[in-house]
């Protein structure tokens, strides 16, 4: 539907454009359309919830007669339309009364409603759903899912939108008196149709957004899709909600999973426990802070092998990161202590396709001696060559990894310019 896209006006002039010439009505109309004609691009904000089936007797009498297509609607209402003309003159709608915006630039209004009415609905609805609720109205009675949803559009949708922020929030303020309207029963599971496609244009813009002016993740725009994965993994429904949790399963060895919040306080303190269940291989989540990343030292200076992740673009800044954690006094001790116990470090990054999808470059770091004195000696920025002269023993870097998928062919020259590290070297391998 043109009503979803961005530029739907210039889609329209282009398909009315298509059609007189395929109709063959002649430069001369072709000529009127395009000057004499002004096409739009508009936004509509209006939450639709369908045919009214439960009251449409109701309905029917109140109006006299039977319409098998009349749809439920909210009061509140938005037409925002944008021309490179101004027609407010001429089409004088905000003079009768009407909440019509006339604009240049319909965009900042089309992010504010696709990021803070359509993405609080997709972050919150799912977990609502698993908590038990069927409808927004529901959820908006629900406090932990109110607050929930407050803090993700104050705290984090908000700072990473143009427009001004007391118009922001006074747009949001109206999303919530929206969403607990007593006339409109809109259900979670409606909402929940294409959630993964949903969340990636609603939210994830959010999400980076945050990062990239924080340079943390939000915390409850990650758990809105911690909670879509838990959605389409339940497998049980319990007291009117649906169970959803990752569990690994037991093959050849004996599994215990713990959960943050449910099982345990902390990183911190689960992994304290887990070493006196005497265990061979310990699986962290993350490696988040210095009193988890001290314990996990702890767990392998005794022998266990541990298992983490860490946000970083690389083996020598995974090292950084790890080391700066600690205050400076204590950086040399840890040094030591990662030049003897970290065994490797390997780094992902998802590059799309050539051909659509995604395929993963990686890099590839097993701490040798040499490598175990940069760490040691603090010259990480020499890791880079080591791993190059390391590469009979598997090791390669990020840069080389990319450079074997564009000579396959699997990635563009664009995607390997944009991903690469080193983009001198890899505009002379383009080239």
């Amino acid at each position: 539907m043109l009503s979803f896209s961005d530029d739907n006006g210039i889609m329209l002039k282009k398909c009315v454009m298509q059609l007189i010439e395929l109709w063959g009505l002649g430069d001369e109309f072709k000529k009127w359309v395009d000057e004499a004609c002004v096409f739009t691009s508009t936004l509509v904000d209006r939450i639709i919830t369908g045919y009214p089936r439960a009251t449409e007797q109701e309905e029917w009498e109140k109006l006299g007669y039977e319409d098998h297509i009349m749809v439920t609607g909210e009061p509140f209402a938005l037409w925002v339309i944008e021309s490179a003309k101004d027609i407010s003159k001429e089409f004088p709608l905000p003079d009768a009364g009407l909440p019509v915006i006339f604009t240049d630039n319909q965009k900042p209004y089309k992010q504010r409603k696709v990021r803070i009415l359509n993405g609080a609905h997709t972050s919150f609805v799912l977990a609502s759903y698993l908590c038990g609720n069927d409808i927004v109205r529901q959820s908006m009675h629900d406090d932990d899912i109110r607050n929930f949803m407050l803090k993700t559009i104050y705290d984090e949708v908000i700072p990473t939108l143009s427009l001004p922020e007391e118009e922001l929030k006074q747009f949001a303020g109206e999303v919530v008196n929206r969403f607990d309207n007593p006339y409109v029963d809109h259900a979670l599971l409606a909402i929940s149709l294409n959630s993964v496609s949903k969340w990636r244009a609603r939210c994830m813009p959010s999400l980076l957004g945050y990062v990239e002016k924080t340079g943390k993740l939000p915390a409850h725009l990650t758990f809105s899709i911690a909670a879509l994965m838990a959605f389409y993994t339940g497998t049980e429904i319990r007291d009117k909600a649906l169970i959803g949790e990752f569990i690994h399963t037991p093959k050849h060895c004996i599994i215990n999973q713990r959960e943050i919040g449910l099982d345990c306080q902390s990183y911190a303190n689960a992994l304290r426990a887990a070493m006196r269940e005497d265990p061979d291989i310990i699986l962290l989540g993350e490696l988040r802070d210095r009193e988890t990343m001290s314990t996990a030292m702890t767990a392998v200076e005794t022998g266990h092998l541990v298992f983490s992740t860490v946000h970083t673009e690389g083996a020598a800044k995974t090292i950084d990161r790890l080391i700066d954690i600690f205050p400076a006094d204590q950086q040399q001790q840890i040094r030591v202590q990662l030049s003897t116990s970290l065994k490797a470090v390997i780094s992902q990054r998802l590059l799309p396709r050539a051909t659509g999808g995604r395929v993963a470059a990686f890099e590839m770091m097993f701490v040798t001696k040499a490598i175990s004195n940069l760490i040691r000696e603090n010259k990480t920025a020499n890791i880079d060559q080591s791993i190059q002269l390391g590469s009979q023993t598997g090791m390669i870097t990020m840069k080389k990894s990319i450079e074997g998928l564009l000579k396959q062919g699997i990635i563009t020259a664009q995607t390997a310019k944009a991903w690469s590290f080193d983009i001198g070297e890899t505009d002379q391998l383009i080239t």
